[in-house]
């Protein structure tokens, strides 16, 4: 995919991104959270064992079997720990718990406009809707995203001081978050927001490379905007074997 297709993407996103808010209803899931029109691209640090050893059994059951009972137990599992604070969630606790009773046939969901009675039964297809757009990607930001590095596992690429700079000062930095070049690891089964992919590790390195050889910014804005934290999380993808980093289009 190169910059003219990738840009195609970011446009067609913006569309289905309006398109979809004007959708939103309350009959559906309330996600919480601002709505934005543009398209956003994020880098995330992915750590794949919970992925591969707690998610991706349980969504692959509910695919395979339509079996929702490995996910409810996860959500069960972490609700405690999301009520305390103990593990970081951008949802509040009602989010999952609303998710359980979806997934266990006590609340009805519907994808679509159409209200429904609460006597409804979700469909086959409003609940993969759901587990895919909703649950699974939740679940995977939840645990894949490790919590005490000392940073914040997330970071922002897009409309900000900090990709201004960036961009001004790495030609490899601008290809990869305008287009120009896509990064070329596998995509993950359970896909985060609209478009993910992995870096590879000989990309993870050169991304590391590029930032250590930019000159400390002075704009207090580009450091307010997540330089530093950008480093810290390239850095450790780089140093761990055991972490990944994900390009995320929302």
């Amino acid at each position: 995919m190169g910059r003219a297709k990738l840009m195609v993407l970011f446009s067609v996103l913006a569309v289905s991104r309006v398109i979809a808010i004007g959708q939103q209803t309350a009959q559906q899931t309330n996600r919480g959270g601002g709505n934005s029109m543009g398209v956003e691209v994020n880098v995330y640090l992915f750590d794949p064992r919970p992925y591969e050893e707690l998610i991706l059994p349980a969504y692959r059951t509910f695919v395979d079997k339509s079996d929702t009972r490995q996910l409810v137990n996860l959500i069960q599992r972490l609700l405690p720990e999301i009520r305390t604070g103990k593990r970081k969630s951008y949802w509040p606790p009602e989010i999952y718990e609303e998710y359980i009773a979806i997934l266990t046939g006590k609340q009805p969901y519907s994808a679509s406009r159409k209200e429904i009675l609460q006597s409804a039964v979700t469909t086959w297809e409003d609940m993969r809707n759901l587990v895919e757009r909703q649950v699974a990607p939740d679940l995977v930001l939840l645990l894949c995203m490790p919590q005490e590095m000392g940073f914040n596992p997330k970071q922002s690429m897009s409309r900000t001081a900090l990709d201004t700079y960036l961009y001004a000062h790495s030609r490899w930095i601008e290809d990869y978050f305008t287009g120009a070049n896509e990064v070329s690891g596998s995509r993950p089964e359970i896909k985060i927001g609209e478009w993910s992919r992995f870096f590879t590790k000989a990309e993870v390195e050169a991304f590391d490379i590029e930032l250590s050889n930019i000159a400390y910014p002075t704009d207090p804005q580009v450091l307010e905007d997540g330089f530093d934290n950008l480093r810290s999380l390239v850095h450790a993808a780089k140093q761990d074997t055991n972490l990944k980093l994900l390009y995320v289009i929302l």
